[in-house]
């Protein structure tokens, strides 16, 4: 049967359509963020704000898994190895309250507003959401109470409250889940093949859109007011996503690698936007498959500065001399978090080379500045407010800081 006239038409439109789509493609893979912010003049982020300790909080025995700010911002939570979660009073640096998670060994938590409410997910394959009880004052003080349990097929390595009623988890094995808390009840499945998912997070307030990563460095954008087909997927990463954080418009978000670079990308497009990563990096590039070996760059580190909690270079030299019998500095800057400024402009991302980078986003060329901790910094939680930071290091003590600007 020969195509008719109708057929044929259509068929050179599709074909042209698909020129232009190419076209327009390979022209948007010429522009580079660098020269464009050189022509229009844009000056580069000077003159930094100095990020101060305010407070360091110290109770847990072992390493810490993760920290996480309450919605409101008037608490903060770090999980600890021991089984314990604490929640922190960042105002003034005390323990405000502990619940003990030992039975399902916690990596994540996630809580709501004021931490009346915990959902705490981790090596047990389930997600325990434990509601706050409250005590008169000669009872002593308040608890916490686990209400129901989230049944998962593996380790639960990212939780997310969506609002009061939904919540979003991610584990190894089922990709991305939506709850009915409730309910206890799934009501949206987000698979992911055969990769795991080790981080997530939402593009806007309102919780309709979100991104999830995986160990094969792959980042796919998800709508919940469509199918449990993803919106769109962007690659380039050549090792484990750890991190992803959005911007505020709500189309940007930058992503950290295990290959030492952070990425930016556009949700309207399909490529990578710019990519950073200090010259005195030295790079992890993919030789096969699923085969990752380290290449030296030889190239030279920039300028750091003198952190603004440290006495002087010196200090800071001998303090990582006297640490080097008990933990070994890594040469190689895996990203392990991120933080966004109020802007979007500015990124801070903590790396295992135990440097903190500071970004222009406008600027790929070479970070702003750095400031080197003493051990690899694991975990960077920006306030929701954007006006605090908290920082974790593992350090021989495991170190968790809570920072502002000065």
């Amino acid at each position: 049967m020969k195509p008719n006239e109708m057929e044929l038409r259509l068929l050179n439109e599709i074909i042209n359509l698909r020129d232009k789509l190419q076209n327009a493609r390979i022209k948007s893979h010429e522009v580079s963020l660098l020269r464009q912010a050189v022509e229009a003049n844009l000056q580069q982020i000077t003159n930094l704000p100095m990020l101060t300790v305010v407070h360091n909080l110290k109770a847990h025995t072992n390493r810490v898994h993760d920290i996480v700010w309450v919605p409101n911002d008037r608490y903060v939570l770090t999980v600890g190895s021991e089984g314990c979660i604490v929640i922190w009073d960042p105002k003034i640096g005390l323990i405000h309250n502990v619940y003990d998670a030992s039975k399902i060994q916690p990596i994540t938590v996630a809580a709501t507003n004021d931490a009346q409410s915990l959902f705490c997910g981790g090596l047990c394959a389930t997600v325990v959401l434990a509601n706050k009880v409250e005590q008169p004052p000669e009872d002593g003080y308040s608890y916490y109470d686990s209400k129901s349990v989230y049944e998962h097929s593996g380790q639960i390595n990212c939780i997310l409250c969506m609002n009061d009623n939904q919540l979003l988890t991610c584990s190894v094995g089922d990709g991305a889940l939506i709850w009915d808390i409730e309910r206890v009840k799934v009501i949206g499945r987000y698979s992911h093949s055969t990769s795991q998912v080790t981080t997530a997070c939402f593009l806007h307030d309102d919780s309709s859109t979100f991104l999830t990563a995986d160990e094969e460095g792959v980042i796919h954008h998800w709508d919940i007011r469509k199918s449990d087909n993803s919106v769109s997927c962007f690659e380039g990463h050549q090792a484990d996503v750890n991190c992803i954080k959005s911007l505020p418009n709500g189309y940007n978000f930058v992503t950290g690698s295990e290959d030492t670079f952070i990425h930016l990308y556009d949700i309207r497009t399909d490529i990578i936007i710019a990519k950073y990563r200090d010259k005195q990096a030295r790079p992890i590039t993919s030789s096969g498959d699923n085969e990752v070996t380290v290449v030296a760059s030889g190239l030279q580190p920039t300028t750091p500065t003198t952190p603004a909690y440290a006495a002087s270079p010196m200090t800071q030299a001998t303090s990582i001399m006297n640490y080097s019998d008990n933990i070994q500095r890594q040469d190689v800057p895996a990203v392990n978090d991120l933080a966004v400024s109020n802007s979007g402009r500015l990124v801070i991302s903590g790396c295992n080379d135990w440097n903190i980078y500071y970004w222009d986003l406008s600027r790929s060329d070479k970070c702003v500045r750095y400031d080197t901790e003493i051990g690899p910094v694991m975990k960077l939680a920006m306030s929701n407010k954007r006006n605090a930071l908290a920082m974790m290091t593992w350090d021989p003590k495991v170190k968790i800081n809570i920072m502002r600007p000065r």
